[in-house]
């Protein structure tokens, strides 16, 4: 008797077995095929956004009839498109969208998205480099991560609008932050110089370089430029209306601090408006040295 409960205890136990190995086999099974789904809507996002990427997130292709592919080679190339045209904009967010005001987190749904024109609707916008080789970033093909940004010069807070490529080729928008100004992101003295310097035509005129370099194209020769120096008070005739309360900054990963030199692009979207205007410090305060008017 002894020995025919000890089989039959066995036998149980057998069965057990059986059925717990079938479960975790079809437990396994489920979480490889999530896991596996998962990778297919994050592919080729970051670690920090395939956590925000959810179920309403457009196949890659669905992404990609968004735009031909030339489009995504140069970011302002895609930015354009994306300003311009409500289509991209839903195709190339990643919804739901984070959106950061003051530490306070939201998303977005893509059924709560408004078309959203950056700069398409300015008469120009500004870009902020630190030398004459940072304006080759707006070119490079090789970015994986750029900024466009509102930078509030009254209340010294920014809006960045934060993009990325993903490892198949496409760009999207992934967040969007708004905060104060940060000493690491944000040229902070030089903002507040401008600041004074577009607001008040006394403390400009004293912040001007008494033999002010000015580029132009030949009146003679609409393929040629012009270079010669002008006085302060030429300056006052010729400079462009300048943006007193809000600059914007497409970040390419232009440094923000410790240049000598600033200079201030400004670029019309649609109508061939081109000023740059070059700021030097000397002696703990900014000079304007160089003024270029290169509108079509």
């Amino acid at each position: 008797m002894y020995f025919c409960n000890t089989f039959m205890s066995l036998g149980c136990m057998k069965k057990l077995l059986c059925v717990f190995m079938l479960l975790v086999v079809f437990f396994v099974a489920c979480t490889g095929t999530q896991k596996q789904e998962e990778m297919n809507t994050n592919e080729g996002l970051p670690v920090d956004t395939q956590q925000i990427v959810q179920q309403d997130t457009l196949t890659q292709e669905e992404v990609a009839e968004a735009l031909p592919a030339r489009a995504d080679e140069v970011f302002d190339d895609f930015l354009f498109n994306y300003c311009q045209d409500s289509m991209v904009q839903m195709r190339r967010t990643a919804f739901p969208l984070p959106y950061t005001k003051d530490g306070e987190k939201i998303r977005i749904k893509r059924t709560e998205w408004r078309k959203e024109p950056l700069f398409s609707n300015m008469e120009f916008y500004s870009v902020l480099y630190n030398s004459q080789k940072d304006f080759e970033l707006d070119k490079d093909t090789s970015l994986n991560r750029v900024r466009m940004e509102y930078l509030y010069l009254d209340r010294q807070e920014v809006k960045r609008y934060c993009f990325l490529r993903n490892q198949k080729g496409f760009w999207i928008l992934y967040k969007i932050v708004e905060e104060p100004f940060n000493e690491q992101s944000e040229p902070i003295e030089f903002l507040e110089f401008y600041q004074k310097f577009a607001n008040d035509s006394v403390f400009q005129r004293e912040h001007i370089s008494p033999k002010l370099n000015f580029i132009t194209f030949d009146p003679d020769d609409e393929f040629r430029t012009v270079e010669f120096e002008i006085d302060v008070d030429q300056w006052f005739a010729y400079q462009p209306k300048l943006p007193t309360t809000t600059l914007t900054q497409v970040n390419y990963g232009q440094n923000a601090a410790g240049a000598s030199d600033k200079i201030v692009n400004f670029r019309g979207s649609t109508n061939g408006f081109n000023n740059t205007l070059t700021f030097h410090k000397k002696e703990n305060t900014w000079i304007l040295t160089n003024f270029e008017d290169t509108s079509e």
